[in-house]
């Protein structure tokens, strides 16, 4: 995620828990034995929960104080990545993923998330950043797991 592709907390938040030694049930939607259409579909799903997520996190951050928002989900994993990732734009840290990250997978996290081009060669706002540079990136995922590319 940090050499291919924009950081997003969402993103990290999501990993960090998935990633974790206790996940959450059905953070995956996507399995490696479905057949490539419900592949594609449960990839299609995840990518729309991640971009919802970032949109209404993005909403969040960015109201001005005389603004009110509403958000309402049934979603369990949805609302506890964006409470989470709520959290940490709140206190500035990683502290509220201490309950499911060691210690030193939390501070190794911030160390490479505050200045992440000091330790990673990125391609996000460099010149290789284009809309053809994300396109070849869906196509060798889709590739890499078994998703054929029907140009949906």
């Amino acid at each position: 995620m940090i050499s291919e592709f924009r950081l997003s907390l969402v993103g990290i938040t999501f990993a960090s828990i998935y990633f974790s030694e206790t996940p959450m049930k059905r953070m995956m939607k996507y399995k490696v034995a479905d057949d490539p259409c419900s592949k594609q579909r449960s990839a299609f799903n995840m990518t729309w929960d991640l971009y919802n997520l970032n949109r209404y996190f993005r909403m969040w951050t960015e109201r001005k104080p005389e603004q009110e928002g509403m958000f309402a989900s049934g979603d369990k994993v949805f609302n506890a990545v964006l409470r989470k990732s709520i959290k940490v734009q709140q206190t500035s840290c990683l502290d509220s993923f201490k309950d499911f990250l060691p210690q030193d997978i939390m501070c190794y996290l911030e160390k490479i998330t505050l200045k992440p081009s000091d330790y990673f060669e990125r391609v996000y706002d460099s010149q290789g950043w284009s809309p053809s540079y994300r396109d070849e990136l869906i196509r060798k995922y889709e590739s890499l797991t078994g998703i054929e590319h029907s140009g949906t």
